[in-house]
């Protein structure tokens, strides 16, 4: 990968978020700019994939397994209250099927695969490097939890986040990411950092904003 190829795509995630978030947060562009939330998440996750350092064939099974785990674990949670709690999905992440979002899949390759890249370079064992991006993970979720609301990606039945979402984030989120130290031993995108981090100011800057 060359200097050039790093410092574009850096540039785009970056301002992709600035943007996303200033204009989620200007009452005169929200409506718009979050109608391109579908959008915004497929061009992520196409710069991460885009930028995958290595031979696609394993991002090819984790792209697919994490994609598949998320969304039917989101089926389930919809559909029965199980693990996360009884909730719903608005019509921000556009179409549904099984009452999901099919994006929420993409949703989740995002985080799983970009948490992982921050932490395969931790000198610890699989086991620990997976629990610190699945706490990671939840830790995000945190933050996105009072947005998500506010912008009708979904919505809980009891008007509050109930504890069990983040534990069965946890679970979930666990799991995926033994996969993914299974496959990966390295980090092999350097665009996994930018990633997170654009991801944690897009939602603590619109925290911020709205509760001021």
């Amino acid at each position: 990968m060359t200097y050039d190829k790093d410092k574009i795509v850096t540039s785009a995630i970056v301002i992709l978020h600035l943007v996303g978030a200033v204009g989620s947060a200007l009452p005169q562009t929200r409506d718009l700019t979050i109608s391109l939330t579908p959008i915004n998440l497929l061009i992520t996750a196409g710069l991460l994939i885009y930028c995958h350092d290595a031979p696609k064939k394993r991002l090819f099974i984790f792209l697919t397994t994490s994609f598949l785990i998320g969304y039917f674990i989101e089926v389930i949670g919809v559909a029965s209250g199980f693990p996360f709690g009884e909730y719903s999905y608005g019509r921000t992440l556009g179409f549904k099927v099984l009452d999901v979002p099919l994006l929420i899949g993409v949703n989740w390759f995002i985080l799983s695969y970009g948490f992982g890249m921050l932490t395969a370079g931790l000198r610890a064992n699989k086991f620990v490097k997976a629990l610190v991006g699945a706490l990671g993970m939840v830790g995000l979720d945190f933050f996105i939890e009072p947005i998500a609301i506010r912008f009708d990606y979904w919505a809980w039945a009891e008007h509050s986040i109930p504890l069990s979402n983040y534990l069965g984030w946890f679970v979930i989120a666990f799991l995926i990411q033994r996969l993914f130290h299974k496959l990966f031993n390295k980090n092999m995108n350097k665009q996994s950092g930018i990633t997170i981090a654009s991801q944690v100011f897009y939602f603590n800057f619109l925290l911020i904003f709205f509760k001021f």
